[in-house]
């Protein structure tokens, strides 16, 4: 049943950080300047997107305990539970995966690096 949900929220979180990356680096392209807003908003959005996910994608597995307040203990300390559920859920690809989602959160930053490297 979690899959359902999870997987939709995955996309979303995949898509606009790509997205994001994107305006990031067009902004720079174009101005010189940062998008100290942009990357702030992403930051939050990316949060609330992930503590989503983890949410979702835990109902129904046996591999994690969810107490009553599973929910807003994930929105509370993601940062430090989802390291702990991509391994116990997902085994070594846990890893890849959270390699993958701080690329996405620092893909903007690479772009306007390189950007500003090769102009």
């Amino acid at each position: 049943m979690g899959q359902m949900f999870a997987r939709p929220i995955l996309i979303t979180i995949v898509s606009l950080g790509l997205v994001v990356a994107g305006m990031e680096a067009a902004l720079f392209y174009q101005t010189g300047m940062g998008a100290e807003r942009l990357s702030l908003a992403w930051s939050v959005v990316l949060s609330l997107l992930v503590a989503t996910w983890v949410e979702a994608d835990s109902r129904g597995d046996a591999r994690v305990y969810r107490p009553y307040e599973f929910g807003f203990l994930v929105y509370l300390i993601w940062p430090l539970y989802l390291p702990y559920y991509l391994i116990r859920t997902r085994g070594a690809w846990g890893l890849a995966w959270l390699a993958g989602l701080a690329t996405l959160y620092f893909l903007g930053w690479a772009l306007k690096e390189v950007i500003w490297l090769v102009a």
